[in-house]
């Protein structure tokens, strides 16, 4: 092998793209890297934006799949997770019989056995080492009956960036949505949620210069929310969530991963959940991080405290996240003794 290590990176669904994005960005201007970049699904809009250039994995056959591989010849494969039979699995077992060393970065404490398996659990598309997130993530996914010795933790480098957020502004409202598919399930849907916020700030209990940004899901179409955009509500699915944490006071979401970056970022965060049927599975659930809110007298409440200025304080958020995960990442492989 030659001393320029030969990098191959996927990713399809959005976490797993945006764990994936800052370790490719950096190996791509590293003299000590070849990168070739392989994206598909909904993870192309991130590349795209960030102006990052890449082979668009959907317009690829297995065939042309498993040539790219031959051609590139990898020494290491990087992929984000993903749920389902993603273009990565399929090439899963061509990348290992070709000596390359495959592995997966983590995004989220969930789903641990789902990512890796076929639809039962049995761990079809295991790669030689997964990346995750901290100690939490390891002892629960050894608890599933992964093998520790492939667990390696680094942090997630999506998380990385969050811990520079600004203050922001204490009036502005930044609501993060998620497309909740079977209302019956979890007791609420983003319209029942979104709805029931506007018509607790509109009540008149509150400062009438408190403003609403509501950032659509990268999977839904901002037209959606179109029926709420009035004089103080606005929809923003161009500005990188980063910036409009950087402007919000306040975030508030239901289970949604962003909760956990504005947490990070210091941020006030409310997860609102009416008439939640199953466990909570939000930031406020999961970790402590922030407020739950499962009817509008309690978001009415919060809200109060929110505008007195005295919000209930959370855990400390920085002691949630491993720090410098992209750069533990690329040592970690720089350090690799590896030969095919």
């Amino acid at each position: 092998m030659t001393d320029k290590k030969k990098i191959l990176f996927s990713a399809f669904d959005i976490g797993g793209g945006n764990a994936v994005f800052p370790v490719a960005e950096r190996v791509s201007r590293d003299k000590k890297f070849s990168a070739l970049l392989l994206i598909g699904g909904p993870s192309k809009e991130i590349f795209k934006k960030k102006k990052i250039k890449f082979i668009n994995a959907d317009l690829l056959s297995f065939r042309d799949l498993k040539d790219l591989i031959y051609d590139f010849n990898p020494d290491f494969f990087i992929g984000g997770t993903s749920a389902g039979l993603t273009f990565d699995k399929k090439i899963l077992d061509t990348l290992k019989k070709n000596g390359a060393k495959t592995i997966y970065i983590l995004d989220y404490w969930a789903n641990y056995w789902q990512r890796f398996s076929s639809e039962k659990k049995d761990f079809r598309y295991l790669p030689d080492m997964i990346c995750v997130m901290d100690q939490k993530a390891k002892k629960e996914m050894v608890a599933e009956g992964f093998d520790p010795k492939i667990i390696k933790i680094t942090g997630n480098p999506h998380f990385d960036h969050f811990r520079k957020i600004k203050k922001g502004d204490s009036t502005l409202i930044l609501f993060i949505s998620t497309p909740v598919s079977v209302k019956e399930k979890s007791g609420y849907d983003e319209f029942t949620v979104i709805e029931g916020i506007l018509r607790v700030l509109k009540s008149g209990n509150f400062p009438s210069d408190f403003k609403v940004i509501i950032r659509p899901h990268p999977s839904e179409k901002s037209e959606k929310f179109d029926r709420y955009v009035d004089s103080g509500i606005r929809v923003d699915d161009e500005t990188s969530i980063e910036e409009l944490l950087s402007r919000a006071g306040l975030v508030i979401g239901m289970t949604s991963v962003v909760l956990f970056q504005a947490a990070i970022a210091g941020k006030r965060v409310i997860s609102y959940q009416p008439n939640l049927k199953s466990k909570d599975f939000s930031v406020v659930g999961e970790f402590g991080l922030g407020q739950l809110a499962t009817g509008e007298s309690e978001l009415r409440d919060l809200f109060k405290k929110y505008s007195s200025g005295i919000f209930p304080e959370s855990r400390k958020s920085f002691d949630m996240t491993v720090p410098h995960a992209t750069g533990n990442i690329i040592d970690m492989i720089k350090k690799y003794k590896y030969e095919k």
